[in-house]
């Protein structure tokens, strides 16, 4: 079962990558592809790409920064 807490991180997360759909930018994170945390945002990578929405880490991230500037 899912504590009232850990629903409520997976709510600010699903608002959030909703936001990023909607709005056509990128959700950058430290959330999950970890061993320890292999269902994070980050793990979930390509099953959100499917949906829309691009997932970066931060390295990522700053790598396209960089060739957009």
């Amino acid at each position: 079962a899912i504590s009232s807490s850990q629903l409520l991180v997976r709510r600010r997360d699903v608002e959030a990558l909703l936001v990023v759909k909607m709005s056509g930018g990128y959700f950058v994170t430290r959330d999950g592809g970890s061993r320890s945390q292999p269902a994070g945002i980050l793990g979930c990578k390509a099953k959100l790409a499917e949906l829309g929405v691009e997932v970066l880490n931060f390295p990522d991230a700053l790598q396209r920064a960089r060739q957009i500037c």
